[in-house]
């Protein structure tokens, strides 16, 4: 054959098959094609398919199917009107097999697809489907589908919760589905879109359509990235199209945890000091019929901002409840829990706890807690109540040795930070009852300490207080107001009964023997923190001891030589100075105590008047006494010192 008679019979052949192509467009009966689309929809779905615009068959290599407007109704109640609506929707169609009036579908394109699943609670959504009866059918073209990708551009998924209104969506750029090359049965999935302004990334592979409907395990590997994380998910799913059956392992790691609970929804004050890196593991489950994590081994965070591990179960995921995990915490100091506290919290030795977390829902229990910092302990157990506005937490605490310098003082080498406090803690209003065996406070110790903690809005108030001081009692209460300006701390406490010999022994000097001792302080100030409140400290106190020996010595320290010494002209001739009584009345400023003329101390050998300066910080004291005989019958000054004190 010449080129020529080729060239010509080819290009009649393409004119013929270009007719017979238009022509087996045009005999197909589009209005009813897009009939029969809607029914079988609804036949499968029990819900309503509308196609706004009428169908268009585009001729061409490939031919394309073409609708647009198209909407899948929403069940009764639900937020709008529609699930999905799609601007558009094309379908390439086989060529051959449209000559015979019969359409193939070959790629399926969804373009600016808007989907919305919607919780009705108990595992409830529109995403449940009830199947309607057959919808009638015509003679019109016959369907098949053999698809070689099933795409969506430019489409947006969104989640909400019909019963709290709280929901979220993420922007779909690219989603695309394929038959995997090598031959094996499954799906390539692709997808590429963005959530609150951060790009992700979803690879994997999937099941079949055959394989999800055959009552076998459906496959699923899943690979997700997002900037400084990913996450993996891998098993099997028993029942995909009713979404049942999971039996999946998932695995998590990333930068930074506080990033995380941001693309979750917590809002700021729960994001504060988690951040960190992080790590995740847990195995997917529905044995009992309710979806659920077990196998749970979880971490975030690093030692200087606080470590949080985790290990357990959620049986309840949808519902949050059947939670038990076991929690441990360390840190370097209280200051990595500042963030959290809304307090500038002091550095200090290194932080160790562990709990059981058990509950769920609005209910939840901390159990078997158990806590050490530098030589302090804590252990006990804490309810926590998430139903009403606020959070709440009554627990009981325990504590063998509490030593407040662990808590309050810096480690040595630190200095105390001097920065605004951040504005608003996110500790819950709590009720607590503590009690402490022993409770080191410098030279004197407490022991057998009951107090009850309540905990507000940038408050705490420690009240009432009890507790047994050489053998005397102690009572009063203390509290704590913080705000973005910094801390104001006040104190009142009143102590009787003291055995005044054994408090001065406990703390290392042998200089008095017996004596009671009772005390009354009131004070308060203000600082950057907690620290520089108490250095700022003013108010006012009394002090009184009766029936005491006070022996010659050294008296150990600066301040115990001055006292000793001032006592010299009540002491005879063995060097004893008897006491029937001695009160000192101050008033305290910034740190100095100041006696000014409130200093008296009688005995048989004669009595003492006259002032004094004691600085709290530098831990030195100033006398100025004069010494007297004791009139017969006089009025006692030491006594009186206490008559004009406030609740006195």
């Amino acid at each position: 054959m010449k080129p020529g008679r080729a060239l010509k019979l080819t290009v009649a052949l393409g004119a013929a098959f270009a007719i017979g192509l238009v022509a087996a467009v045009k005999a197909i009966d589009l209005k009813a094609y897009k009939l029969q689309i809607a029914q079988r929809v609804e036949a499968l779905t029990g819900r309503d398919l509308a196609i706004a615009g009428p169908l268009e068959l585009r001729p061409g290599l490939p031919p394309m199917l073409v609708a647009r407007g198209v909407t899948l109704s929403n069940p009764p109640g639900a937020s709008r009107a529609d699930m999905i609506k799609v601007a558009r929707v094309e379908a390439e169609v086989a060529l051959l097999p449209l000559l015979k009036r019969e359409i193939r579908v070959r790629r399926l394109t969804f373009v600016a697809p808007d989907i919305l699943l919607e919780g009705s609670g108990r595992g409830g959504g529109n995403w449940h489907f009830t199947s309607a009866p057959d919808a009638p059918q015509g003679r019109i073209a016959t369907t098949r589908f053999d698809l070689s990708e099933v795409r969506i551009k430019n489409g947006r998924l969104a989640w909400r919760d019909a019963a709290t209104g709280a929901g979220d969506s993420v922007n779909l750029h690219k989603v695309s589905v394929q038959p995997q090359q090598t031959g094996a049965a499954g799906l390539n999935l692709r997808v590429v879109g963005d959530h609150l302004s951060r790009d992700f990334e979803i690879t994997g592979r999937l099941g079949t359509v055959e394989q999800a409907e055959g009552g076998k395990p459906w496959p699923l590997q899943l690979n997700a990235a997002m900037a400084g994380m990913k996450a993996s998910a891998q098993g099997t799913v028993l029942a995909p199209l009713a979404g049942s059956g999971f039996d999946l392992k998932l695995s998590a790691q990333g930068d930074d945890f506080a990033e995380v609970l941001r693309q979750l929804g917590f809002d700021e004050a729960i994001r504060r000091g988690a951040g960190g890196p992080f790590r995740f593991a847990a195995r997917l489950g529905d044995g009992d019929g309710r979806p659920g994590l077990s196998e749970i081994d979880a971490a975030f965070g690093r030692r200087d901002q606080g470590l949080v591990s985790a290990k357990g179960v959620v049986r309840d995921l949808p519902a949050g409840a059947g939670i038990e995990l076991a929690l441990t915490y360390e840190s370097d100091g209280l200051a990595a829990l500042s963030p959290l506290a809304g307090l500038a919290l002091p550095a200090t030795a290194p932080l160790k706890a562990a709990a059981t977390l058990r509950g769920g829902g609005g209910a939840w229990t901390l159990a078997d807690l158990k806590a050490g910092l530098g030589g302090s302990d804590l252990a006990g157990t804490l309810d926590i109540d998430l139903n009403g506005a606020k959070p709440r937490l009554r627990g009981q605490l325990t504590s063998a040795v509490l030593v407040p310098a662990d808590i309050l003082a810096p480690r040595p080498g630190d200095r105390p930070e001097r920065r605004p406090l951040p504005s608003g803690a996110v500790l819950p209003e709590a009720t607590l009852s503590l009690q402490v065996g022993r409770l080191p406070l410098g030279a004197a110790t407490l022991s057998d300490l009951a107090a009850d903690i309540r905990v507000g809005p940038g408050r705490i108030a420690l009240s009432p207080v009890r507790a047994v001081l050489a053998g005397g009692t102690i009572r009063g209460g203390a509290t704590m107001e913080t705000a973005a300006s910094g801390v104001s701390a006040r104190l009142a406490v009143t102590g009787g009964g003291i055995d005044f010999g054994r408090l001065l022994r406990e703390a290392g000097s042998e200089a008095v023997e017996g004596g009671a001792f009772e005390f009354r302080l009131q004070a308060g100030g203000s600082g950057a923190d907690l620290a520089s409140a108490l250095a700022a400290a003013s108010g006012q106190g009394w002090l009184g001891v009766t029936e005491a020996k006070v022996a010659a010595g050294d008296g150990g320290t600066e301040p115990g030589r001055t006292v000793l010494a001032a006592l010299a002209p009540l002491a005879g001739e063995d060097g004893i100075a008897v006491l029937d009584c001695a009160g000192l009345r101050f008033a305290l400023k910034e740190g100095i105590a100041d006696a000014g003329s409130g200093i008296a101390a009688e005995g048989p050998m004669g009595a003492l008047s006259g002032g004094a300066r004691f600085d709290l910080r530098a831990g030195t004291l100033a006398l100025d006494l004069a010494a007297a005989p004791r009139r017969p019958g006089a009025a006692s000054g030491c006594r009186a010192l206490s008559r004009d004190l406030p609740g006195r």
